[in-house]
């Protein structure tokens, strides 16, 4: 069911699901009446919660420009920002002021190619 602006929320465990990348999708049902299936979302299945930060904008964790991949893109925003002063929050991973080779590892965990 959704609140009167259409919003929901739907708790999935994941434990069924491998650890790696997967995606989900949804669609609405009003009496016999069903949607199409909306855009599909991609998410982590990992050994820890992650919790999700609205003030970064970010459905995956490395993903610079917001396309639901960690791939070579964002890569080379990384690469941009490395070393340089003021990176922005979806490019400094662990939040430490800085672009460096911890970023990049934690880029390379979230890896979705």
């Amino acid at each position: 069911n959704t609140d009167a602006d259409g919003i929901y929320l739907h708790n999935f465990d994941t434990a069924i699901l491998e650890e790696g990348g997967d995606s989900a999708k949804a669609k609405s049902r009003l009496g016999d009446e069903a949607s199409a299936y909306g855009s599909s979302v991609a998410f982590q299945v990992g050994g820890s919660n992650i919790i999700f930060d609205p003030d970064r904008n970010l459905v995956l964790v490395g993903d610079s420009n917001n396309d639901s991949r960690v791939n070579l893109i964002d890569f080379s925003i990384m690469a941009y920002w490395y070393r340089r002063p003021n990176p922005p929050l979806n490019v400094d991973l662990n939040n430490d002021g800085k672009v460096d080779l911890i970023d990049f590892s934690i880029m390379a965990y979230y890896w979705t190619g």
